[in-house]
């Protein structure tokens, strides 16, 4: 990173420039989502055991993109506007981090009813939950320090308080 910019958009960018661009930033982000969605019984060797590495590389595949976008889950329609705004005029795509961390949970929501129920069927181990937990979150957090890595530009949007 060269340089750092703090910037306060007005709420005419808000809503006259990122609104147009609403639809194109769901499109990206849509697409980006659809990559991470893939039962968890692909990745089950007969033997039971789960192949960590080809399950990190398809949930959190790691795809070209030009910028690489972290904010509030609050403002996931701004940004989602904001990236369809870079894509149409500037033919930048960005990647939003939201569409890997959403479906973190889901994912070990799988390996938890798969592997972590208690005998009763009611509730999950603690100790085999902090595992899958521990292992999930670090194949999460290694693919998005990959995406980082791998674009030219990083924007952290503070949670933005304007009405959209």
């Amino acid at each position: 990173m060269y340089s750092k910019f703090k910037y306060t958009p007005t709420h005419y960018f808000y809503n006259k420039e990122l609104n147009p661009h609403l639809e194109k930033g769901k499109e990206i982000y849509n697409h980006f989502e659809s990559q991470a969605r893939k039962s968890l019984k692909d990745f089950i060797y007969q033997n039971g055991q789960i192949d960590g590495s080809a399950l990190k590389e398809h949930w959190f595949k790691i795809e070209k993109a030009d910028v690489f976008l972290s904010h509030s889950h609050k403002d996931i329609t701004k940004v989602a506007a904001f990236a369809g705004w870079l894509y149409n005029t500037f033919g930048l795509t960005s990647f939003i981090d939201s569409c890997s961390w959403g479906y973190c949970d889901d994912l070990l929501k799988e390996i938890d009813d798969e592997y972590c129920k208690n005998k009763s069927g009611d509730t999950y181990n603690y100790q085999l939950r902090n595992y899958t937990t521990s292992h999930v979150h670090m194949m999460l957090s290694s693919a998005l320090s990959q995406m980082i890595d791998n674009t030219e530009c990083i924007i952290f949007l503070i949670h933005l308080i304007l009405s959209f």
